[in-house]
């Protein structure tokens, strides 16, 4: 039995005669169909291409859609490592900044904003030649479903024609070979609606396809748009990290004024320490030369008195050696608390050149701080709270022990002074009971020893001019030794007055470097805060027009779908009504046979409408007059 399968807008063109069927007619229909469903197959194909480079553009969208975003990624990791560097160099205290390191930004974003410039322009020309090939394909489309309403009918009015001719007696050979055609051609059909529901399953995997591929899109837009909410909130927590580092700016301003304080505070401390000192040596050279009058003084009574104290040459030349080794020891002395003073300056001011280098350190280390998180900063304000607090413990202690070293120095100026004046009453007491004892032997020897102590007098008296005269060259070379420790002091002090002035000047040179520093780095801060403001609306409006340029393209996609599904409408139409006209031509046929065969069968004695036999002839054979007819197979050959 042989299947009922539809065909595609294909009409069978009979052209009947007297004389019985031509081949030719039923070679051309069929021919005719073949080249429709060529036609068919290269409308498929052209489809297929079309909808190809739709998939292209979709893919070169997507290509678009992902080179922005990784550019709004990359901007967005270059912000901040522009926002970490600037503050790394803001706080690391670097003397200039580069100005030209925005010049190569701003290329990249030129050279970025002209390739999207041309990706738009490529994408629009890409859909308005889409859309004039869609317009065409329609056009073609209507174009043949109109050429074959036009075929269709003259083959309906041709068929009408010949339906009258049909009353004649053909040759069974040639039936025969219109069934075996018939068979095959109904083969063929068969193939090409198996092709068609191919075709249609693979179109509805496309469209599953697209509607995936446009929820991804619509999923990548708010991704963006996530993205973009989460730029403008760190865009907010950037400025609000610049108004942080603004305060802590007007703060690390404020410590430096307070150091700057400290530091004019230690310098005056300085000064008085040097000019204590100097008055100490002032103090000093005062008493050398008071004792220096004294022994003049002294050595005049000697001299007076040498014709009244000629048997007391001993005692005062002892007295000489007491008080020249007294004068030894205390310019020993003197020399000792000028050496520890020295070193306790030297040692004062290493320890406060080694507070200040470690003050220098803690400040850069404080500045290298900085640059970290914001747990950090507050951390680092903690701890440079507790180094201010050191810091005014350590100006403290430095005050306290000046304020120790000036009472030491006044406590050893009392004690020198009442040690003198002890020494003095002592001396004097000894010298005077001293006199009263040798007054009163010498009283008794005098007028014995008179005479026998002329001679060495005389000799004593050039012995004493000899010991006086090396006595003035000693005090006179002590004077000029003194002189000039006094003078290479003054030197040293002098030298270090003018280095602390240079480095205080060089401080105050830095301080306002660095003070212009911060001022230019919160200049470029602003005029970067104010370019990313920039930045962030273009991206915002880049990103308005994609979204609207994407709603245009779904807008478009869901024509185009509409379209489709009203192809589909009208090719599933078609269909319906190419099965039903191929129905009716078999049916025709059918009967066509069937009035052949009745008319040889009545000429044989049978009678139609009965079931028939031989139908290894080629004969119909049903039971009813209401079953459709049923072409019996012909035998093999």
């Amino acid at each position: 039995m042989a299947t009922r399968t539809p065909l595609c807008d294909h009409r069978q063109k009979l052209v009947l005669t007297d004389g019985g069927v031509r081949c030719s007619a039923d070679e051309w229909l069929k021919a005719h169909c073949v080249n429709q469903l060529e036609v068919l197959q290269s409308l498929q194909e052209e489809y297929a291409t079309l909808w190809e480079q739709y998939e292209q553009l979709h893919d070169k969208s997507r290509e678009i859609i992902a080179t922005l975003q990784e550019e709004r990624d990359q901007k967005i990791a270059e912000c901040e490592n522009l926002s970490l560097q600037i503050l790394k160099v803001r706080h690391r205290g670097i003397e200039d900044v580069d100005k030209n390191n925005t010049e190569p930004y701003l290329s990249e974003l030129e050279t970025v904003r002209g390739e999207y410039n041309k990706l738009v322009c490529s994408y629009s020309r890409l859909k308005l030649e889409y859309e004039a090939v869609l317009a065409g394909h329609q056009c073609q489309l209507e174009d043949m479903k109109k050429e074959q309403d036009l075929e269709v009918s003259s083959l309906l009015e041709k068929f009408k024609l010949t339906q009258h001719q049909n009353d004649t007696v053909y040759n069974v050979h040639h039936i025969r070979r219109l069934q075996k055609l018939n068979s095959e051609f109904e083969q063929k059909v068969e193939v090409v609606t198996h092709e068609l529901e191919k075709t249609q399953s693979e179109h509805m995997a496309k469209m599953f396809e697209k509607e995936q591929v446009i929820l991804e899109q619509s999923e990548c837009l708010r991704n963006a748009q996530s993205q973009i909410r989460a730029l403008e909130v760190k865009c907010s927590t950037l400025s609000r990290s610049l108004e942080s580092a603004q305060d802590e700016l007007t703060q690390c301003l404020e410590k430096q004024t307070t150091l700057q304080a400290a530091v004019e505070q230690a310098r005056r401390e300085n000064i008085r320490i040097v000019e204590g000192i100097e008055e100490e040596k002032a103090k000093q050279k005062v008493h050398i030369s008071s004792v220096e009058l004294k022994l003049s003084e002294e050595y005049q009574k000697l001299k007076e008195s040498y014709d009244a104290m000629l048997n007391e040459k001993k005692e005062y030349d002892t007295q000489l050696e007491l008080l020249n080794e007294t004068i030894k020891e205390y310019e020993t002395l003197n020399a000792n608390k000028e050496v520890e003073l020295d070193t306790q300056l030297q040692a004062l001011r290493q320890s406060e050149w080694q507070k200040r280098v470690v003050l220098e350190r803690e400040n850069t280390v404080l500045q290298e701080k900085l640059a970290a998180h914001e747990r950090e900063m507050r951390a680092l304000e903690e701890k440079s709270k507790s180094q201010q607090t050191t810091l005014q413990d350590h100006v403290q202690e430095l005050s306290t022990k000046c304020m120790a070293l000036e009472a030491e120095a006044a406590s050893l100026k009392a004690e020198q002074q009442h040690q003198n004046e002890k020494q003095t009453e002592m001396e004097l007491q000894i010298l005077m009971e001293k006199n009263y004892k040798k007054k009163h032997q010498c009283l008794q020897s005098q007028y014995k020893r008179l005479l026998e102590t002329k001679q060495q007098l005389e000799n004593d008296c050039a012995k004493l001019q000899s010991t006086v005269c090396a006595l003035e060259l000693t005090v006179s070379d002590a004077n000029k030794e003194v002189a000039h420790l006094a003078e290479i002091h003054q030197q040293t002090l002098d030298i270090e007055r003018q280095n602390l002035q240079d480095e205080n000047a060089e401080l105050l040179r830095r301080l306002n470097e660095e003070e212009l520093q911060v001022k230019q780095l919160l200049n470029a801060l602003e005029d970067e805060k104010k370019h990313s403001k920039k930045v962030c609306r273009h991206y915002k409006k880049k990103m308005m027009h994609l979204n609207e340029s994407m709603e245009l393209a779904r807008a478009k996609q869901v024509k185009v779908e509409e379209e489709k599904e009203s192809i589909r409408k009208s090719l599933t139409l078609d269909t319906a009504k190419l099965k039903n006209q191929i129905y009716k031509l078999k049916r025709r046929e059918s009967e066509f046979n069937i009035l052949l065969q009745g008319g040889y069968r009545c000429s044989g004695g049978d009678v139609p409408g009965y079931s028939m036999s031989k139908q290894g002839n080629g004969v119909l054979s049903f039971a009813d007059e209401d079953s459709p007819p049923v072409i019996a197979q012909p035998p093999s050959s």
